[in-house]
């Protein structure tokens, strides 16, 4: 009886974020906790970068980048 042998392919899949904190200020000095789950194939790893402005009065917005 001879077995019969399958292989299996992976097929890539592109990054999403399927869920992630929502907005949230913090009083400098303060902490906070952020989630983000992102999937695809390969696993996708994510990476938080704390962005600063110049002038106080600013407001830096940028977005969650997932590779």
């Amino acid at each position: 009886m001879q077995k019969e042998i399958y292989k299996t392919e992976l097929i890539p899949m592109p990054a999403r974020i399927v869920n992630i904190s929502q907005d949230v200020s913090v009083n400098e000095g303060g902490t906070v906790n952020l989630f983000c789950l992102a999937v695809g194939r390969p696993e996708p790893s994510v990476t938080w970068k704390n962005f600063k402005c110049e002038r106080k009065s600013s407001l830096l917005q940028q977005p969650l980048a997932v590779s």
